[in-house]
């Protein structure tokens, strides 16, 4: 096989591999279920008013938020007491790492 026909046989098989992006369809990005069209910040809020607390890894694994921070500032800006505490927790690597948990306050 010659190194051309190999490249647009890569090309094909990269372009078939990306499904409707690739054939200009536009694609449905959305995490939360479509009977639910919350916004982020509602599902945010009510998660906090339920559980009291929520680390940034619970946001994206559980409530599938990426932007958790401007969730979280969104929260305040409406007014929602929001308290942010560091933790820190080592790793299983035993390296010792930092994050933060935010509270809700009312």
């Amino acid at each position: 096989m010659s190194p051309g026909n190999k490249k647009n046989r890569l090309r094909q098989q990269t372009v078939q591999g990306c499904g409707k992006a690739a054939k200009g369809e536009k694609m449905n990005m959305n995490i939360i279920p479509p009977e639910d069209n919350r916004s982020q910040v509602d599902i945010l809020l009510d998660y906090l008013q339920k559980y009291g607390s929520i680390t940034g890894l619970e946001c994206i694994q559980k409530l599938g938020i990426l932007n958790y921070k401007g969730r979280i500032s969104d929260l305040r800006k409406l007014g929602h007491n929001i308290e942010t505490v560091w933790e820190i927790r080592e790793n299983i690597y035993g390296e010792t790492k930092r994050y933060a948990r935010y509270y809700y306050r009312g």
